[in-house]
């Protein structure tokens, strides 16, 4: 860990956040023992969590606060009370004469029925509510004073809404309210992991011995600077913290990093959920508030997520806001009643653990441990209790005897279970099993169908509550919930009997109107690991991985692509199958499909036309089909729905015509969930549905006199395409209530959900009346962000200026721009911070976004604002340009990458003031355009082929520089040796940059070769020199540790420097050689890749060709064969001239081996995904790890950011990669959301590699 630090002393922030009146604490209230004489009436307020109850006791006359008290509880909720009423008793109220009594928390019920039973006369004095309205009742009016005493003191600050954090010892929540109404707005609640709630420092000062996690938050507060931890799960935040413990670190700087990494988990999976205000009051709830570090943590953090000051409050006792929100009025308070404490305390329970199947929440796979208490009484007979378990039971055991509300109609399991049962399911040994994971569940009834038809016992297999636990337990890193069941799936099919199991990768899905339709790359990549690591654990399992384009079902089609890859499954079944009989049962397979769907929509019309008829409210769940699965990955919401008197309508069983103005988003199922959100707040949903009878019910639903649809979107935590597309639903759903569940399926704790749900539901129902939103009207529109790319002026010189965003030394390619007649902006230097650019990329763009992303735009903020203050110095060259045009590269998909531009045009609209600058008279202009260069069209941006040949030339010397530096260090015997290699490499680089900016390319064509072979020995004369000084000598060390470096393109190529100056400081010069695969390799990739998918369509037009009779048909089909084979060998001569014709000369001159060609890697990689699916950087990472470890590399790193690919299917796959390999080598993955080399994960590989001795000795 570096000496530096990442966030500055709380002492100091706090001091700041202060003198800014952002942060102010209220103390609280002496409490005086002798202003409560005994007898007096009181009501009391009980926060019943599941592990701490808290009390507070106020004069039922006045409402003066007259006793406050709080109890672990560790689920023996009765015996904490019993607890904090003997305190009472023990300072002399053996008898209370109370009025109210308000109770929240997950036992309110149980305590209620206890109270009333044993004390008859509390009834109708007990009442109990949700927890989240109570912490919103127990703070309004000290946020009402706050916004009153800001605004008087000159503050712009926000009078309608108010933000509420509470981080509690096992969850933490957020809330918005609404001030003058006195409402909870919208909710979220975090209970995925300990690391974002107060007990991780509980845990952390029992590690140190401290006595109480208050010292810890008093040394944390003294602690001079804090880490950014980067860690989401409180187990590797305590391996994080033993490592620094052991390295020296101070206990107070692991206790300050530790709260820093509370609020930044916070922020990356909660804040995100619910739109926060800026300008806003905050208030601070939760005991860990009490300590000095948090608020101001909090309060840091907010301002940076919505861009603006925030006003952060921690009211008198922190803790107990919920008790005192359950506190009535003195003028409701009914006479009071006389209460015995010791009829409580003396009762004695017979108590045992039973166990609860799933007998509320619908889960039959769910098994919740609960006590039963049991008591007899002469008088009041036999009470009995159950206490613990999830919300869903507390609710319908609170609920006994409360008169049920009318039936509401269920379309959301209705569906599922005509769906269900619409599969076939084989018992026989031999089966053939389709497992219903990604994208192959909605079309489970096709794969049926067209294996039936050729006679084959078909079994089509659930996924299972328990799968996603299985999975779950083989990932060493975070991954999506159905990636996790799928594993689990299939290791669970591997190891019953079978015949085949099949895995098909759906590439691209039917799409009705613009857009290319595709599938993300978990849908297919997902299957490719899952298979994998079921063959890990059962190597003789039998898993066909095959894939398929679904865009235009066509019989013929399917047939020329699944003949030829299914031909072992008909042989194992020995089948002789022509293609004729197999076009014939795909035709049939195809109208089951579309009869199945036909049937999925009459029903549901059936069942809205009597919810209407009933006069039901409707809510529309969006989500994938596969999430939408009852109780699995979909966190009860069609229950929940129900429970709320809403009908759930899952959206998937809508046809719908895709709105062609979101074509951009090439994913089938985000660009459909997309149109419906556009269509739902325009109310002309009815205007997208292909279903005449849903069509009719849906105008009616979207009159313009009935409240909205209730709009709720199931998600899973670390949904790549959902990552980008939600912003843009969210934009349009901003002037509606619209619900965001995001689950990763192991959680069945379901109060969080509770509370969200019941607030959306009245957001609904409140629409007509609260005037919250915009009209549907003044929505957005999607056409005001083609502004950002609008280059139809073209380019001028003499106004525009080019800049490129990077990750990594750029100037291999900036230097290039500057010897063109346009002005380009620099934006790197030895002072560049890829950490600090991705924090500031993330403040706007959110946590979600994978750390390219958020970088890039950090880059882009970054040069606006630098262009900003340029453009007005009469010293600059910039002086007088009109406008920046910043290069940003757009791909086809399925990774997000082609999605970052898309991204970044609806940030910068969020908040044009980052990028308009005034012009005189009052107007403004926008500073920015995106120069997109497009990978269908060879990424030429319009900048002219010798600018793009001479870029790519730039980075392929990027990675020549890289790597004769690495193989210079290999031969340097010691530190002074190692600073002289530094200083001639930073001269060869300069001696570079110089050449490409001098180079000015004739105007003439005819002369552009020879200029260009003389510019090309001009970069190649230092490179030789350099060589010549470094790589003549011999390696410092005989047998130097192989290591290489993989992974995702950007974070590899940004990080690699850093690597190799982490593994200096630990082994030191000339014991290692360190090669890596350089940023050019993946243009080489997308070449083979083009290459690999022209052979593939090619074959496939001769299968089609070999079987068409019709003249016509066989005169297209040939056009279009002989279109595909002109693609397959423009590619091969790219490839060739790529890299013999402009990389081998250089890499000759360096004396340096040319990296390996994508097309080896790729065919390597058809070892372990024979399919070459997903398109991306899976398959060239794979073929490139099992390549170097099939060499003898001793360490391969695995670069990535989280939620990428590379890092979460990458690294399910290093255990095949290894046995691959025969063992040798190891896989060690670097992955990071910020940007951050984790130091401690390179010494544990290399630990691991060479041993103590090996490591620690110089």
């Amino acid at each position: 860990m570096a000496s530096a630090f990442d966030y500055p002393p709380f002492t100091t922030l706090e001091s700041q956040l202060q003198e800014r009146d952002q942060l102010r604490r209220v103390p609280a209230p002496a409490l005086d023992p002798d202003d409560w004489p005994p007898g007096h009436p009181v009501n009391i307020g009980l926060d019943v969590g599941s592990t701490m109850v808290k009390m507070v006791i106020a004069d039922a006359e006045d409402g003066r606060l007259l006793h406050a008290a709080s109890q672990s509880n560790a689920g023996e909720t009765i015996a904490t009370l019993k607890a904090l009423f003997t305190a009472l008793q023990d300072v002399g109220h053996r008898h209370l004469n109370l009025g109210r009594i308000g109770i929240t928390g997950s036992a309110r019920y149980q305590v209620r029925e206890a109270l009333t039973r044993l004390y008859p006369a509390l009834e109708g004095r007990v009442a109990v509510m949700v927890e989240n309205y109570a912490h919103a009742r127990g703070s309004l009016e000290v946020a009402r004073e706050h916004v009153r005493a800001l605004a008087e003191a000159g503050h712009d600050v926000d009078t309608r809404w108010c933000i509420l954090v509470d981080i509690g010892g096992e969850d933490t929540k957020i809330s918005t309210l609404l001030l003058e109404r006195g409402d909870l707005f919208d909710n979220a609640m975090n209970i995925k992991c300990s690391a974002g709630t107060g007990s991780l420092m509980d845990t952390l000062a029992g590690l140190f011995g401290l006595p109480s996690a208050r010292e810890a938050y008093e040394q944390a507060q003294a602690a001079p600077g804090a880490h950014d931890l980067d860690a989401t799960c409180s187990v590797f935040l305590m391996e994080h913290a033993r490592t620094l413990q052991a390295r020296g670190v101070g206990n107070d700087v692991i206790l300050a990093s530790a709260c820093w990494a509370v609020v930044e988990n916070m922020a990356r999976t909660l804040w995100n959920q619910i739109h926060l205000p800026p300008q806003a009051v905050v208030l601070l709830h939760g005991q860990p508030m009490l300590g000095r570090p948090l608020p101001a943590a909090v309060v840091s953090r907010l301002q940076r997520l919505v861009g603006a000051p925030v006003h952060g409050l921690v009211p008198p006792l922190p803790g107990h806001r919920a008790c005192l929100g359950l506190l009535p009025a003195p003028v409701q308070t009914q006479d009071a009643v006389s209460v015995d404490l010791d009829t409580f305390i003396q009762r004695e329970y017979d108590k045992r653990i039973i166990t609860c199947k799933g007998a509320v929440c619908g889960d039959p796979g769910a098994r919740c441990n609960r006590t039963a208490l049991k008591t007899i009484d002469p008088l009041q007979g036999t009470l009995r209790l159950t206490l613990g378990g999830c919300s869903a039971i507390n609710e319908a055991t609170g609920r006994k005897g409360v008169r049920a509300s009318p039936r509401v109609a269920d379309p959301y399991q209705a569906l599922w279970r005509q769906s269900d049962q619409r599969l076939p399911r084989s018992e026989a040994a031999d089966r053939l099993v389709i497992p219903r994971a990604f994208a192959i569940s909605e079309w489970a009834v096709f794969f049926a169908e067209l294996f039936t038809q050729l006679d084959l016992p078909v079994h089509v297999d659930n996924p299972q509550t328990d799968d996603v636990l299985a999975g779950q337990s083989r990932f060493r890193v975070d991954t999506c919930a159905p990636h996790l069941g799928a594993v689990g799936q299939l290791t669970r099919l591997a190891g019953e009997p079978h015949g085949y199991i099949l895995a098909p990768q759906i590439e691209f899905l039917p799409l009705t109107g613009a857009g290319l339709g595709r599938s993300c790359t978990i849908n297919q990549g997902g299957l490719a690991t899952a298979r994998a690591m079921a063959q890990e654990a059962h190597p003789r399992a039998r898993i066909e991985l095959f894939h398929l384009n679904l865009r235009h079902p066509d019989a013929a089609a399917l047939a020329a692509q699944l003949w030829p890859q299914l031909r072992s499954v008909f042989a194992h079944y020995h089948l002789k199958i022509d293609r004729t009989r197999l076009e014939s049962a795909i035709d049939q397979a195809l109208a089951a499909q579309r009869a199945w769907r036909q049937a999925l929509q009459d029903t549901l019309a059936d069942q809205l036309e009597e919810a209407m008829a009933d006069g039901q409210e409707i809510a529309l769940v969006l989500g994938r089909e596969y999430i939408l699965t009852p109780g699995l990955y979909d966190s009860h919401a069609g229950r929940l729905l129900r429970d709320r008197a809403l009908v759930p309508v899952p959206a998937h069983v809508l046809d719908v015509t895709a709105d062609d103005d979101l074509a951009h988003l090439y994913w089938r199922n985000p660009q459909v969930m997309t149109t419906l959100v556009r269509a739902v707040s325009r109310r002309r949903l009815h205007t997208r549905l292909r279903h005449r009878r849903l069509r009719r019910l849906f105008q009616q639903l979207e009159a313009p006199d009935r409240q909205p649809l209730a709009l709720v979107f199931v998600s899973t935590f670390l949904c790549g395409p959902d990552s980008v597309t939600l912003p843009l639903m969210a934009e349009f759903a901003r002037q509606r209530p619209f619900l965001l569940i995001q689950s990763d399926a192991a959680i069945q704790e379901l109060a969080h959900l509770e509370n969200r749900v019941n607030t959306h539901a009245q957001q609904v129902r409140q629409y007509l009346s609260q005037g919250v939103w915009q009209a549907p009207e003044e929505g957005f529109e999607v056409q005001t962000l083609e502004r950002f790319t609008d280059l139809s002026d073209g380019i001028d010189p003499d106004q525009d200026v080019l800049a490129l965003p990077t990750l990594a030394d750029n100037r291999f390619v900036t230097s290039v721009l500057h010897s063109t007649p346009l002005t380009c902006l620099d934006n790197y230097d030895d002072t560049y911070d890829l950490e600090a650019t991705i924090r500031h990329g993330r403040a706007a763009a959110g946590e979600s976004v994978c750390a390219p992303l958020a970088a890039v735009y950090g880059d882009t903020l970054s040069l606006v604002e630098r262009f900003r203050r340029l453009r007005q110095d009469p010293q600059s060259p910039l002086y007088g340009k009109r406008r920046l045009l910043v290069f940003n590269n757009k791909g086809l998909g399925p990774c997000r990458q082609g999605q970052y531009v898309e991204t970044h045009k609806l940030l910068f609209h969020r908040s044009p003031g980052d990028i308009r600058d005034e012009v005189g008279g009052g107007e403004a202009e926008d500073l920015l355009r995106f120069l997109v260069a497009l990978e269908d069209r060879g990424f030429d941006a319009g900048l002219g082929k010798a600018v793009l040949l001479r870029c790519m030339q730039g980075a392929v010397l990027q990675g020549v520089c890289h790597q004769l530096l690495f193989e210079a260090a290999a031969r340097c015997p010691d530190t002074d040796a190692l600073a002289r290699l530094r200083h001639d490499h930073r001269a060869l680089t300069a001696a570079i940059f110089q050449r490409q900016r001098e180079f000015k390319a004739p105007e003439r064509s005819w002369s552009w070769w020879p200029a260009w072979n003389g510019h090309r020995r001009e970069l190649q004369r230092p490179l030789r020199d350099f060589a010549g000084r470094w790589l003549a000598r011999p390696p410092a060390t005989a047998s130097p540790l192989k290591i290489h470096v993989e992974g995702e393109t950007y974070m590899r190529v940004a990080q690699v420097e850093a690597l190799f100056d982490c593994l200096l400081s630990l082994l030191g010069p000339g014991r290692f050689r360190l090669t890596y695969t350089p940023v050019w390799s993946y243009l080489d990739y997308k070449n083979a890749s083009r290459r690999w998918r022209s052979l593939e369509t090619v074959r496939q037009s001769h299968v089609r060709l070999s079987r068409a009779t019709d003249p016509d048909t066989r005169s297209s089909l040939r056009r279009l064969r002989n279109a595909r084979a002109g693609r397959y060998l423009g590619a091969l001569a790219v490839e060739w001239g790529f890299r013999q014709w402009l990389a081998r000369p250089l890499y000759r001159a360096a004396g340096l081996p040319m990296p390996e060609s994508m097309t080896r890697a790729l065919n390597r990689s058809r070892r372990l995904i024979p399919t070459g699916r997903p398109g991306g950087e899976l398959s060239p990472y794979v073929g490139e790890a099992l390549g170097k470890l099939e060499a003898g590399y001793d360490i391969v790193f695995n670069v990535a950011p989280e939620g990428c690919m590379v890092s979460s299917m990458g690294d399910a796959m290093s255990g095949r990669l290894t046995k691959e390999a025969g063992g040798r080598g190891r896989i060690q993955p670097l992955f990071s959301a910020q940007g951050t080399l984790d130091e401690d994960l390179v010494a544990q590989a290399l630990l691991q590699a060479v041993g103590p001795e090996g490591l620690y000795r110089r």
